[in-house]
């Protein structure tokens, strides 16, 4: 329930995924959650796997999301940033792969 939890269960090898209680904190601040927990000691890229492919493995999905991989399902956001950076913008927007 504090920032740094997530950090502590990395660091305790606890696999995790970081997710919204929509609608109480909507699902497009998923990013944000993931950039706090960063906030709270995770590293970048651990913070972008637990909302993308190790939520996908937790659920038993990793074989069809959560990565990009071929043969994988695969809705991708592209930004300016680092996709955790709160300033970034998005550039483009692909799901079921066609531009949006």
């Amino acid at each position: 329930m504090s920032l740094n939890t997530p950090a502590l269960l990395a660091r305790g090898g606890v696999p995790f995924a970081i997710c919204t209680d929509h609608p109480e904190v909507p699902v497009q601040y998923l990013p944000l959650c993931a950039a706090m927990s960063v906030k709270g000691g995770l590293d970048q890229e651990t913070a972008l796997a637990a909302i993308t492919i190790s939520a996908a493995r937790i659920a038993g999905l990793d074989q069809d999301l959560g990565s990009l991989t071929p043969g994988k399902e695969a809705d991708l956001v592209v930004t300016d940033r680092h996709p955790l950076e709160l300033l970034g913008n998005v550039r483009a927007v692909l799901i079921g792969g066609r531009r949006i």
